[in-house]
């Protein structure tokens, strides 16, 4: 027990891989490359696993609330706020709503598909409003038995709070606030992600949320894993296939018909 708070073996694991996760990310130098590891759903995978109940309306409301959370803090940026500064107050108000709405919103199969849909209709927006710019790639200096323990600290932290964020907490960006600071000068290209993020996490947690009637929370990860390759992977190897593909010359480009 740390803090009142009783951690179980799968609250140990979600420190665990929240930690491993934010460090390999923080050692990764493409900004493509780093949102993919940022947001593969190991964490949620545990939080399910800790929590001991499937995505429920409160975890898809906290989906709505995820894309908001590297754009307040890119915007704090650019009006000149400092980084740790944009995310405490960032996290502040996403715990905030977090705890809130876990405690207010009926678990209803109405709401949510109500909040399922809000979260799609954002990733849509976000596509056609949101166009990042190109940034260099980045990576950590640190050494790694720096990076590790810090990371660990973070995640411990945020695994504490789990009382307050019931059903959020398996929505809650873990990885994503130490990607916040690691990816500080990356933070256009994180946001340019989230709609493809979305477009792959959604389907997964409605998969869940459908089967764990008739499988149970935990084995109704493995068609939830299923969806989340099947509609992810071909698209991240197509945008993985356009990443490796080699520059062609401007006067290239224009003698080859094929390309236009």
């Amino acid at each position: 027990m740390i803090a009142g708070v009783a951690l179980s073996g799968w609250d140990w694991g979600l420190v665990g891989v929240v930690a491993i996760q934010g460090t390999v990310m923080a050692y990764i130098h493409h900004p493509f490359w780093k949102a993919m590891v940022v947001n593969l759903p190991l964490p949620f995978t545990l939080a399910i696993l800790s929590l001991g109940f499937a995505p429920d309306a409160a975890s898809a409301a906290g989906m709505c609330l995820l894309p908001w959370f590297f754009h307040a803090i890119r915007l704090m940026r650019r009006a000149g706020c400092p980084i740790l500064g944009a995310i405490a107050v960032t996290l502040f108000g996403h715990i905030t709503a977090s705890s809130y709405l876990a405690g207010v919103l009926p678990r209803t199969e109405a709401w949510m598909a109500l909040c399922l849909a809000l979260a799609a209709a954002q990733g849509v927006l976000l596509h056609r409003w949101y166009v990042p710019e190109p940034e260099a790639g980045y990576r950590t200096g640190l050494p790694v038995w720096i990076k590790l323990p810090a990371m660990v600290g973070v995640s411990l932290s945020i695994v504490l709070m789990k009382t307050w964020l019931q059903g959020c907490m398996a929505a809650f960006p873990m990885v994503s606030v130490i990607a916040a600071y690691e990816c500080r000068h990356l933070l256009g290209s994180l946001c340019g992600q989230i709609p493809f993020i979305l477009r792959i996490i959604l389907p997964m947690m409605l998969t869940i949320h459908l089967a764990a009637p008739y499988l149970g929370c935990g084995w109704a990860l493995i068609p939830g894993w299923g969806v989340f390759l099947a509609v992810g992977l071909p698209q991240v190897l197509r945008r993985s296939a356009r990443i490796a593909a080699p520059k062609l010359p401007q006067s290239m480009d224009a003698s080859c018909p094929s390309l236009q």
